[in-house]
C-alpha cells in the first residue's frame, strides 16, 4: 500500500509540506525509509482510494475537496503564479504495491 502520495511534474514534487524537487524528496525518503519506489498513478482518484485503503471524498465527514483546494493556493507553484498541475506518484516500500 503506498503511504505518501505526491503531485509531481517531472522536475517538482507537491505534498503535504508544500513544493520540493522530487530527487529531494525522493532521496529524503530513501533515508528515512530505506529501499522504496515510486509508482505514476494513473486511476482515477475512486478507484485509487478503493484500490490501496485510503477513504474517498465521501467517506469523511465533510467533503474535504474544498479544504484541500484552499490549502493549495497557500503554494505558488516553480516558475508560475499558482503552479502547474502535475501527475500523482505514489512513494511506497520496495515490493508493497
Amino acid at each position: 500500500m503506498p503511504w505518501h502520495v505526491y503531485v509531481c511534474d517531472g522536475t517538482w514534487a507537491f505534498d503535504f509540506a508544500g513544493w520540493t524537487r522530487e530527487d529531494d524528496l525522493l532521496a529524503v525518503t530513501r533515508e528515512q525509509s530505506g529501499d522504496i519506489e515510486s509508482v505514476l498513478v494513473t486511476s482515477d482518484l475512486t478507484t485509487f482510494c478503493e484500490n490501496n485503503d485510503h477513504r474517498r471524498p465521501d467517506q469523511f465527514w465533510a467533503d474535504p475537496r474544498p479544504r484541500a483546494r484552499e490549502y493549495l493556493t497557500r503554494f505558488d507553484g516553480p516558475g508560475s503564479p499558482r503552479g502547474d498541475q502535475g501527475a500523482a506518484s505514489v512513494i511506497g516500500r520496495s515490493g508493497i504495491g
